[in-house]
């Protein structure tokens, strides 16, 4: 079997004693004997004002979801709400949030009497964990569901691990495991149905600036 994969990702953040803001793009590309099986796109963007030590508020939050095979043209999810820092030690790092907010949808392709795109309301779940082994050895978990409440079927969860070791100053080895997940995907014109859940295994070199 030939096989040919392209994984692109990266974190722009700038942070001062109030604030944090951050943008981030993951883009996924694969080929296997010719055929293309995978096309995806996320992007993010995020404003962060911390009250306190321990609360802060998402005052802007948005992520872009663009995937051929999960048959999204485009999926906006604009969101703002609170959380709270649960651990927040030299070590670890746990952080809990909520949020209400909109999703736009735009299906490439949709069923007879199926609308798209589709405007609707979500309560999002965010979590963030940062575990420093050691100087060099950092695992990072991060977790979103968002329930949309209008059309329960679309609910949907994109999760990630990412185990990174340093290797050299400014380059880290990372190992990461990516999950997306929506509960009722429509079907397409054609009838065929997207599949629930879509995992990827990544292992690359990172580089950090800053």
């Amino acid at each position: 079997m030939n096989q040919a994969q392209l994984n692109l990702h990266w974190d722009l953040a700038r942070t001062d004693p109030r604030t944090r803001s951050q943008r981030s793009y993951d883009g996924s590309f694969a080929y296997a004997n010719g055929s293309q099986n995978a096309n995806r796109h996320l992007g993010s963007a995020d404003v962060t004002v911390y009250y306190s030590r321990r609360l802060l508020f998402f005052t802007a939050r948005v992520e872009f979801l663009n995937d051929r095979f999960q048959n999204l043209e485009l999926r906006a999810t604009p969101a703002a709400g609170v959380g709270v820092h649960l651990f927040d030690t030299k070590k670890v790092e746990w952080d809990l949030g909520g949020a209400l907010g909109y999703q736009d949808t735009r299906f490439l392709s949709t069923a007879a009497g199926l609308e798209n795109p589709r405007n609707d309301g979500f309560i999002g779940f965010r979590t963030y964990a940062d575990i420093d082994f050691t100087d060099d050895v950092e695992l990072i978990m991060e977790w979103t569901s968002n329930v949309v409440y209008t059309k329960i079927g679309l609910t949907n969860h994109v999760g990630s691990t990412k185990f990174s070791v340093e290797i050299a100053d400014i380059f880290d080895l990372e190992m990461t495991f990516k999950f997306f997940r929506t509960e009722r995907p429509p079907p397409r014109a054609d009838g065929t149905v997207p599949k629930r859940n879509d995992y990827q295994l990544i292992v690359g070199l990172a580089l950090e600036i800053g």
